[in-house]
């Protein structure tokens, strides 16, 4: 049986919600100032694969220069292998490394002439050897079986696409399949093959190997296999396939079988739909399987890569991987993400990238069961994977591929003038970075330190319920109590050292130090039932035009029978400028990216006077598309509700970039969006365009101000004549002045309603705003509107009485510390459930500590010294 290289897939993220144990993950690979990317030469290579060989780490690239496609990894260098020299007749472009029967194949294709030979590429573990060629483009796998090696490539009606090797050359198979045959695996003893092909009437895309030759494999599937892989007593199918061969009982696209060839239940519905898909291959790394899986359609759409461990599955959100592998201790991953930046195809080689994080740190959804809102640790909120709207009204967890939903995305914005300079950040989307657009943002606070400690403490969310505060409250002081890791590694204080804000997260301080505390009863102050935390910021990637401010953001809902409550999303943000400069002509928006249901339908509208706007069905009729089953007649409307502020502007923009309403694209536009201006700078006028307008004399700074129903002089989308399309709006606040180290606070609301009666032209509109009415009664009877007052917040509001490091991070099991106070300083060292499992006095300033009789993994280190001051910081052994 063949075994691939040592895989794991690059976010591996508990998505199933029972899953609660440790699992690794990678941090979004666009994050390039952490992820230790690989010597530049790596980077300037298209990265096809990885393996080890001779216990060497071995990189296969697509030649950017001549003669050369193999290389070998030795310490950081990056050194042609040289006996593997590509000529016009080998492997021209190589795709992957198969390792079976004791040799390692180049799987691949030849371009120069379609009819070509591709020469057939393997390492013995003395060299490379050429072990004949083959007709056609493409070699997709190898194995061996029965002692000698199969070939599988395209085919066609008179080719066989299975070839065996008989010690010289490579002849059809003795029961040959006329067709592409892309997978091969052996599972019980019996092969199997999977493609493009049909052996007759009956045995189609997946047959194996009988007495008789090749048969159908339970019922067939009904469209072709991509990949397929035997691990844990299972035979894993994967592929673009929707049903059997006869379509009378749907398949998952990847699932499953057991010795009877039944489908495994619990966890095959989770993985969606995968089509179109240009490449997916399947890894066995100890007890995880490992499916990565890519696309050739949008950029924004290969976010599909997953895991599979003990039968519960895990989605990579975002980035996919073709390869990542662990070598001597280190993960090096390959990226396949397609995107508008420079890091297609890349790899990245780590130390400390790869960490172990609990269920929903980089991925949780909210709800309360009259809407999901998906949340992660992208600078775009409610952020989804693939296509699936980030807001929905329907169930993550369902058997269909698409749900019907109420926004794509949502962020803030903020833009203000400094020196006469403009400076503006836009959310929209902003892991991807337009072309010749350098803003960015990204997660965790603003610091100096963007170092390995950074990364562990803040590459993540923290999701967090009354409940698991109220348990924690009663038995912190418990014998046998572990603290939960959210409440554990909650981001109270930043790292002054570093030029943090002194209080990140608001927290409850039981003693008035200053100090998060948690094993001394400390906890998050939340609002809402269930709660959300995140952190990012726009500092990150220096001076690049952004203003240099940091979020530290709360999303939250109610467990309430009170139907406006529960079909309410609240949001708190504190806004901090960090930028070192003051700010004048400041303003902070919040874009909604409207998708209801169908999205090509929309419209938007703004209440001003009630301080919120809204995206609701441009028709009576939401039509299904294959991205969604749309609402039909029973169509919800959606709106952003500004709570402590006023709604001083509101725009909407279409995603093109050309016209007044397109995408803005430098500071100077994004300001101008925030101060109620067209894109280029023109005033808007009521009712249309500078000159093309209802009344000339009036300027405003809100569009479509009037309720749809209203009629003409009223100015709305439906009387502008507008046809309904995809929608973006974007409200905002004017601020004025920001300086340095100030703070603006936001309490906001995202509400959702549905028509009383569904026949009643935009009747969920009316609904919204009644409910929009009654959230504002609400928030306005609350003892306080905000976490944060509007005062400069400090960095050295917390005195930390002595400095301290502690390396090496990553250790092997000694760590040394060195400090500069002048009494001993008391140490202890927590497991993440918040268990202490080692404890000293470190009397000297230099010393080293053992820690041997600890397993691999990370811990939590707290230094005190008898004033109470601490030093706190997440290490990691590693031998």
């Amino acid at each position: 049986m063949k075994t691939y290289c040592l895989a794991i897939t690059l976010s591996v993220i508990a998505y199933a919600a029972s899953a609660q144990r440790l699992v690794p993950v990678f941090p979004d690979p666009d994050s390039l100032h952490l992820s230790r990317q690989m010597p530049d030469e790596f980077g300037q290579k298209w990265v096809n694969d990885i393996c080890v060989i001779n216990e060497e780490l071995v990189v296969l690239a697509s030649p950017m220069e001549a003669d050369h496609a193999a290389f070998r990894i030795v310490g950081n260098a990056l050194v042609h292998m040289d006996d593997f020299n590509h000529t016009d007749a080998d492997v021209t472009i190589p795709s992957k490394f198969v390792q079976t029967g004791g040799l390692t194949f180049i799987c691949g294709k030849r371009t120069t002439d379609f009819e070509g030979q591709t020469t057939v590429k393997a390492h013995n573990g003395e060299g490379w050897i050429e072990m004949g060629s083959v007709a056609g483009s493409h070699i997709y796998d190898v194995l061996e079986f029965n002692g000698t090696f199969l070939l599988a490539r395209d085919g066609g009606a008179l080719i066989s696409g299975l070839l065996q090797w008989d010690g010289v050359e490579w002849l059809p198979f003795t029961s040959p399949i006329f067709g592409r045959v892309r997978a091969l695996e052996v599972y019980n003893g019996v092969l199997y093959a999977g493609g493009d092909f049909q052996i007759n009437s009956t045995v189609q895309y997946l047959a194996k190997l009988g007495p008789n030759g090749w048969e159908e494999v339970g019922n067939g599937v009904n469209n072709r296999v991509l990949d397929l892989h035997a691990s844990s007593g299972l035979l894993y199918i994967c592929g673009q396939f929707t049903a059997d061969a006869n379509e009378t009982q749907e398949l998952p696209r990847l699932f499953a079988m057991a010795n009877a060839l039944v489908a495994i239940p619990n966890w095959v519905w989770e993985i969606d739909a995968m089509s179109p898909v240009s490449l997916t291959r399947i890894y066995s790394d100890n007890a995880a399987l490992h499916i990565c899986s890519s696309t050739v359609s949008m950029p924004w759409n290969v976010d599909r890569s997953w895991s599979v461990e003990n039968n519960e599955v895990y989605f990579s959100h975002d980035h996919q991987a073709i390869r990542v592998l662990t070598q001597n201790g280190i993960k090096f991953f390959v990226n396949s993400r397609i995107n508008y930046g420079e890091h297609d195809n890349v790899m990245y080689g780590e130390t400390p990238l790869l960490r172990e994080v609990l269920n929903g740190q980089l991925q949780h959804v909210l709800s309360n069961g009259h809407f999901w809102a998906q949340m992660t640790t992208s600078p775009t909120q409610l952020s989804r994977p693939s296509l699936r709207p980030g807001f929905t009204t329907e169930p993550w967890h369902t058997p269909k591929d698409n749900v019907r939903g109420l926004l794509y995305s949502v962020g803030f914005w903020g833009a203000g003038l400094s020196d006469g300079n403009h400076y503006g950040i836009d959310s929209h989307y902003l892991y991807h970075s337009y072309p010749g657009v350098a803003r960015k943002a990204t997660y965790g606070p603003y610091s100096e330190c963007y170092n390995d400690d950074y990364l562990n403490r803040y590459f993540r969310i923290w999701p967090l319920s009354r409940e698991i505060i109220d348990i924690h409250q009663q038995n912190f002081n418990s014998s046998g109590y572990n603290v939960p890791e959210v409440i554990l590694n909650y981001p109270g204080n930043g790292r002054s050292w570093c030029d943090e804000s002194s209080i990140l997260a608001p927290f409850v301080d039981l003693n008035g130090n200053g100090i998060y505390e948690p094993l001394q009863g400390d906890y998050p102050e939340i609002r809402g039932d269930h709660s959300v935390v995140i952190l990012m910021n726009e500092g990150m990637l220096g001076d690049n035009g952004a203003p240099g401010t940091e979020a530290v953001v709360e999303y939250y809902l109610f467990d309430t029978p009170d139907l406006d409550l529960a079909n309410t999303l609240f949001v708190h943000a504190n806004i901090r400028n960090r930028s070192g400069r003051d700010y004048e002509d400041f303003a902070i928006g919040f874009l909604a990216d409207f998708d209801i249901g169908t999205n090509i339908d929309d419209y938007v509208g703004c209440a001003s006077e009630s301080n919120y706007f809204y995206g609701y069905n441009g028709d009576d009729f939401d039509e299904p598309t294959f991205t969604t089953p749309g609402y039909g007649n029973n169509i919800p409307a959606c709106g952003v509700l500004f709570l402590n502020r006023p709604l001083d502007a509101f725009r909407y923009y279409y995603q093109s970039t050309a016209g007044l309403n397109g995408r803005p694209t430098n500071s100077q536009e994004i300001s101008n969006i925030l101060q109620g201006l067209f894109t280029d700078g023109s005033p808007m006028e009521f009712g249309g365009f500078p000159g093309v307008s209802w009344d000339p004399d009036s300027i405003v700074t809100h569009q479509f101000t009037d309720f749809p129903w209203e009629p003409f002089p009223a100015w709305s989308e439906p009387t502008s004549g507008h046809v309904p399309a995809d929608k973006r709006g974007v409200g905002s606040s004017f601020i004025g002045e920001l300086p340095d180290r100030s703070a603006v606070c936001f309490d906001l609301a995202i509400a959702l309603a549905f028509p009383e009666d569904s026949m009643m032209m935009y009747n969920e509109v009316e609904q919204l705003d009644a409910r929009m009415m009654a959230i504002r009664s609400f928030y306005d009877e609350q003892s306080t509107s905000c976490f944060w007052e509007d005062v400069p917040l400090t960095v050295d509001d917390v005195a930390y009485n002595f400095q301290m490091n502690v390396f090496p991070n990553p250790n092997n099991g000694q760590l040394t510390i060195t400090h500069n106070n002048l009494s001993p300083l008391q140490w202890n060292i927590f497991s993440l459930a918040g268990r202490r499992v080692a404890s000293g006095t470190a009397f000297g300033q230099n010393e080293v500590i053992s820690l041997e009789h600890l397993s691999d993994g990370f811990y939590l280190f707290v230094a005190s010294d008898t004033e109470g001051s601490q030093h706190v910081e997440k290490i990691m052994i590693r031998r």
